[in-house]
């Protein structure tokens, strides 16, 4: 194993010329695809917002002399929150510091100090002393959760890395992070890495494996400090000209430069905590059933001493929560009479009077639930064909999208056993044996209606509710039944407006309705539909209502910054589309 620190021996000038090749000691090289890893998305909830512990240890001659203040060590912590909180990571410490009183290892750090004290709920921080030159090695990239800084930048006026980014470039190898010049710089390849291209065309796969990261050569801190500027040139292997970002965090720029994460590396990171095991160990996360029977206690696990929880529910519901119960910072919530729930626990955390920030829990009796739906097409005599749903998948708490005249069904296992009532529209009749539900819709037409379609009399909407004799779990689901809509070219066009979107959907071509008769315009219009917009990152739906008309405009005004699918459903018929929030 490599020790981390240089020999003066070696004399000032040629130490500062290696130092500037690296200073960063984490290998590049994994043991498994941590590419593949962590794009695999958990099929269980992802919260918005992660919370880490950590723990900080500081390096001291065997005497107690020497190591890092009390007030250094603060600023590290401050500085890794203001970089990661804008990408919803948060880092809990309470405050106490491990003094590792060790001559021998404050003089020659190794990285064989991650076996002292170490932890397996968080994330381990060692300090050296600004003495000797800087230097930063992190236990792997997303294989480990420990790492090392110390000492200081070689260019005047030396800055102490410990109060530098250098601490969050060291966190975000933890998270998973690789440099920016990853695979690109020929100090940085194995055989599972590539160049990164300019155009970015193959930027998933290789570099850094973040999109929205230019290609880096390695900027080989040959940047301005006061221009941000790389001295530096290059081409990648198509002859396109390199034009790396200076101011992200993970790249070989001036500490003095390091500014920020990529909105990529932190969707990266956040998956990272979501899959890998080690990871999830370090969490500050709600503890408790998702599916609460009778009465349930959650506590925040993990939480360090000195901070405080309250609890609510992050929509409106009127199961109670108990605050503090039964021990501080506990919650109780009774759900004795069974109800169905399909919602958020939020556990907010604080210090001192201060909202540090909140952790999340799905609450869902639902939660084991699974089927699918089908419906048969139909013609009814009037030019109108109600069209066929092949078997499609849902779950507890969907809204079921289909045409009303025809024979719908609902299969699970999960029917088996289970009390079933229906609400809502009593047009058409439905029967429940075994795992199969069978419901007829019969559409009757008012009398004279040749040639089109208008609107059918009764209600739109059935609600299916599930329980089962000696359990907590509840399933229910809503059947909308729209009208019968011909199957005419569908579109949809998603356009920015103020502080949201205009979600618009035509039926046909504006030639192929001004050509039709003026008297069957129904049969172009469309009067109701589902619209659904979920977050891609968490999968949590923002907005999820049935529109009357053609247009819907949707206000994003708090929402999180990130990606949304839009999604429009007719019957069979869906169209989807993507849009972006920003901060």
């Amino acid at each position: 194993m490599k020790k981390l620190l240089f020999l003066l021996t070696m004399g000032v000038l040629s130490s500062l010329q290696i130092l500037a090749q690296s200073f960063c000691r984490t290998p590049s090289v994994i043991n498994f695809d941590t590419r593949h890893l962590i794009r695999q998305r958990s099929t269980e909830f992802t919260p918005a917002t992660f919370a880490l512990r950590v723990f900080f240890h500081v390096i001291r001659e065997s005497n107690g002399t020497g190591g890092q203040s009390l007030e250094n060590v603060q600023a590290a912590f401050e500085i890794l929150n203001n970089d990661f909180n804008p990408h919803h990571i948060f880092f809990l410490w309470d405050g106490t510091i491990d003094y590792i009183n060790n001559s021998a290892l404050y003089n020659l750090p190794d990285e064989s100090v991650f076996q002292l004290n170490s932890h397996y709920n968080g994330i381990d921080i060692y300090l050296y002393s600004d003495d000797p030159l800087g230097f930063g090695v992190a236990s792997g990239v997303g294989s480990g959760t420990a790492f090392i800084v110390g000492g200081s930048f070689f260019k005047i006026p030396y800055p102490s890395y410990v109060t530098s980014h250098v601490v969050s470039h060291e966190m975000g190898h933890v998270l998973a992070l690789f440099h920016t010049h990853h695979g690109t710089s020929v100090g940085e390849r194995d055989e599972m890495t590539c160049a990164e291209l300019v155009d970015g065309s193959n930027s998933a796969e290789c570099g850094d494996f973040v999109t929205d990261t230019p290609a880096d050569p390695n900027l080989n801190f040959d940047v301005s400090s006061v221009t941000y500027q790389w001295l530096g040139s290059g081409q990648d292997e198509n002859g396109d000209d390199y034009n790396p970002d200076t101011r992200l965090i993970m790249s070989y720029t001036d500490i003095r430069c390091m500014s920020y994460f990529s909105e990529g590396q932190g969707e990266r990171m956040r998956q990272a905590i979501s899959v890998l095991p080690h990871l999830q160990s370090a969490q500050v996360s709600i503890q408790g059933p998702t599916i609460p029977c009778t009465s349930d206690v959650y506590n925040v696990g993990n939480l360090p001493n000195g901070f405080s929880v309250s609890w609510s529910w992050k929509n409106n519901s009127t199961i109670p929560i108990t605050q503090n119960s039964p021990s501080t910072n506990q919650c109780t919530i009774a759900n004795s009479n069974k109800a169905y729930i399909k919602n958020t626990l939020v556990a907010t955390i604080s210090k001192n009077n201060t909202v540090i920030t909140s952790v999340e829990k799905e609450i869902d009796t639902g939660a084991n639930f699974y089927g699918t739906y089908e419906q048969e097409a139909a013609v009814l005599g009037v030019g109108a064909t109600v069209p066929a749903c092949p078997p499609t998948a849902f779950h507890s708490g969907d809204t079921i999208v289909l045409s009303k005249g025809s024979h719908i069904t609902l299969k699970s296992p999960k029917f088996v056993g289970a009390n079933i009532s229906r609400s809502g529209s009593l047009s058409g009749i439905w029967f429940h044996q075994d795992s199969i539900i069978d419901v007829y819709v019969q559409a009757q037409l008012p009398s004279g209606y040749t040639n089109s379609i208008s609107s059918l009399p009764f209600p739109h909407s059935m609600t299916f509710t599930g329980t089962y004799p000696n359990n907590c779990e509840v399933f229910r689901f809503k059947l909308n039944l729209t009208d019968v809509i011909p199957l005419l070219p569908l579109s949809m066009q998603v356009t920015p407006s103020g502080t949201g979107y205009n979600i618009t959907l035509q039926r046909s071509s504006p030639e192929e309705i001004a050509e039709a008769d003026s008297e069957d315009n129904s049969l172009y219009n469309i009067s109701d539909w589902n619209l659904t917009i979920v977050h891609s990152l968490s999968g949590k739906t923002v907005f999820d209502n049935r529109v009357a008309g053609v247009q819907k405009h949707v206000n994003t005004a708090g929402w999180m910054p990130g990606v949304y699918v839009v999604r429009a459903q007719i019957g069979d018929e869906v169209l989807t589309q993507k849009i972006f929030v920003a901060q």
